[in-house]
């Protein structure tokens, strides 16, 4: 939802000036989202209760860590994660949950949607 967030405010400023706006974007977590696949499949096994199992393939060069610099869109767009990485990982993991119990995937995605919503509103009070 936060990059979606970020591509509307991108797509609203292009509709006013796109000459300006016409670039390349990132939207992302900001510097304390940025984690490692471990970290995260670890927070995944929190909710989920499963064993992970980690391959290393030592023929293959593989970034330890990928970042995206997100400065540019706060700065020109105003525009700003508001769900942390746990936060996100959790409505992932509700999402699956809730899928798996039988729920459907329009309500849990309405249900998840009008909650960021809400969120958003109060992030900009």
């Amino acid at each position: 939802m936060e990059a979606l967030k970020g591509y509307l405010r991108l797509a609203e400023q292009l509709y006013f000036n796109s000459e300006k706006f016409s670039e390349a974007w990132n939207f992302g977590p900001n510097k304390e989202g940025c984690k490692d696949v471990g970290w995260v499949l670890t927070q995944f096994r929190k909710n989920w209760n499963f064993s992970i199992s980690h391959v290393q393939q030592n023929n293959v060069y593989e970034s330890e860590m990928l970042k995206l610099d997100i400065s540019k869109a706060i700065k020109e767009l105003k525009w700003k994660p508001i769900l942390s990485l746990n936060e996100a990982i959790d409505l992932t993991s509700e999402w699956f949950r809730k899928k798996l119990s039988g729920e459907y995937s329009e309500n849990i995605l309405l249900d998840q949607i009008n909650s960021y919503e809400q969120r958003y509103i109060e992030s900009i009070r």
